[in-house]
């Protein structure tokens, strides 16, 4: 026997890297979806939209079925990103929506992670005026979970696998009662 054979266990288990797709508002929480996908590059598969993979000149129902269809369709984990005005934007209210749809391609927990540009980040507080409103109807169902920002990726790894392993609480989820947005809110 050598040093290393005491040291070294003889099986490893490894975690499955799992699929995450990232709601966010591009024009506004970029800069974070760009770090949490630095963090996390080589722990997740991510499915997220990246800028230019989607041209915006085509047709809204277009870019929706392409979402729905090669990005979520197999993601098992959607992050929200939540910033003040987040919860005014249809997108992200579709995305939320499609991510809970069994019809989709299955359901995804939704991991919400709030940002230091919203009021109520490091509050411990989630009102429901100031997330999206099936956002919060799932937190109160806990079949979401919301978290602050963090850049500690051994934290969001943790999130991660829980909300993987909670997946299974599809019973909790809160989604065909409340109707799709239509327009943004000013």
């Amino acid at each position: 026997m050598n040093l290393f054979d005491s040291i070294i266990p003889k099986t490893v288990t490894l975690k499955p890297r799992r699929k995450i797709f990232i709601s966010y508002h591009h024009a506004n929480d970029q800069i974070y979806k760009n770090i949490l996908e630095k963090i996390l590059w080589d722990s997740v598969i991510h499915k997220s939209v990246m800028i230019g993979d989607i041209n915006t000149d085509v047709s809204t129902d277009y870019i929706a079925r392409l979402i729905r269809e090669d990005y979520l369709s197999d993601a098992s984990i959607c992050i929200v990103l939540v910033w003040k005005d987040t919860y005014k934007r249809k997108h992200i209210d579709w995305e939320i929506s499609w991510a809970l749809d069994k019809k989709v391609g299955g359901y995804s927990w939704l991991l919400a992670i709030y940002l230091p540009t919203h009021p109520s980040y490091n509050t411990g507080q989630y009102p429901p005026d100031g997330i999206p409103r099936r956002l919060h109807k799932n937190i109160e169902s806990w079949y979401a979970k919301m978290i602050n920002w963090t850049i500690d990726k051994e934290v969001l790894l943790n999130e991660i696998e829980l909300a993987f392993t909670w997946r299974k609480n599809s019973h909790l989820i809160v989604n065909r009662t409340i109707p799709q947005m239509i327009l943004n809110r000013n």
